[in-house]
């Protein structure tokens, strides 16, 4: 059996040698993204920069490290940059720190000082919730529970032995997104964003399982 492993940390040279490594065999930058998916997890650079590295040495780079550059200085923080950077989160929350020093030819510690310490932007995941109801889900809800309450006051707990509790686990024919994929630049007085646990498909099978309480 082939055995395979997600890396929890890498470095940027070595994902862009692999970009390299697999542009020379003539493979697609969509490819090579969802290779990397496999290895270093979501977290991993985007598609987009990735087909960008794969431009860039189709041009004629071979250096997978910085080129030094005369903005990579403490003179990258100007206003100009900050402004730069926050148009930049506003149009794409899951940008991560690489691509913002990439785009702006700013180095990581000066895009990183700009996001958290200027900006103060955090990431964040967004918060679980088991499904979004609507009035009429929430109307049935207390409905039923207001039921059981007055099945109760009258039989008692012979009421509670004739319950049948119920569970289900449903398996997708798709890996849903995880918590730690939606994560997003946020400031600290944004609301936090709402994750709704995903609706089975049609395609997806459900497990039933009852038992007595």
């Amino acid at each position: 059996m082939e055995r395979r492993c997600v890396l929890n940390s890498w470095s940027k040279e070595e994902v862009r040698a692999v970009i390299r490594y697999e542009w020379a065999r003539g493979v697609s930058g969509t490819e090579i993204h969802n290779r990397l998916l496999e290895v270093y997890g979501p977290g991993v650079m985007s598609k987009q920069m990735v087909r960008r590295w794969c431009r860039t040495f189709s041009d004629g780079r071979q250096q997978v490290e910085d080129i030094p550059r005369a903005g990579w200085t403490r003179t990258a923080t100007t206003d100009a940059n900050v402004g730069k950077v926050d148009d930049m989160i506003r149009a794409n929350r899951r940008i991560t720190i690489d691509e913002v020093a990439e785009e702006l030819g700013i180095s990581h510690e000066r895009a990183q000082n700009i996001i958290h310490d200027i900006l103060r932007y955090r990431k964040v995941s967004a918060r679980w919730m088991p499904r979004q109801l609507t009035s009429t889900h929430q109307e049935q809800r207390m409905a039923v529970s207001l039921e059981h309450l007055v099945r109760y006051h009258g039989d008692g707990n012979d009421f509670l032995f004739r319950i049948v509790t119920g569970d289900e686990t449903w398996v997708h024919h798709f890996t849903p997104e995880s918590k730690a994929a939606s994560m997003e630049w946020k400031h600290p007085s944004s609301p936090v964003r709402k994750k709704f646990k995903t609706t089975p498909s049609a395609g997806d099978h459900e497990k039933l399982t009852n038992r007595r309480r």
